[in-house]
């Protein structure tokens, strides 16, 4: 039978090591609201399906949203996107 000449202990692993520490951090560039328009004639009140946020659309208006809303948005009468922000 052979010996490993004491090799093994050099192979094991450190029980003293740190694990690296895993931070998720927000993709830069990417946006994070989208700006709608309302034409309607009254103003409109409505909430966000995802983050249930109040928002409000007098007449004529531009309003920024949280784009995790926007799909819950998207079939209102007279609202439509305007742009990224």
């Amino acid at each position: 039978m052979s010996c490993c000449g004491g090799r093994r202990s050099q192979i094991a692993p450190n029980r003293n090591a740190v694990a690296p520490q895993i931070t998720t951090i927000a993709e830069p560039g990417r946006p994070t609201l989208v700006v709608v328009r309302y034409d309607g004639k009254g103003t409109l009140t409505g909430y966000g399906s995802a983050t249930g946020r109040k928002y409000r659309f007098p007449p004529g208006t531009e309003v920024a949203i949280d784009i995790r809303d926007r799909h819950g948005l998207k079939g209102v009468p007279n609202l439509r996107e305007v742009r990224f922000a």
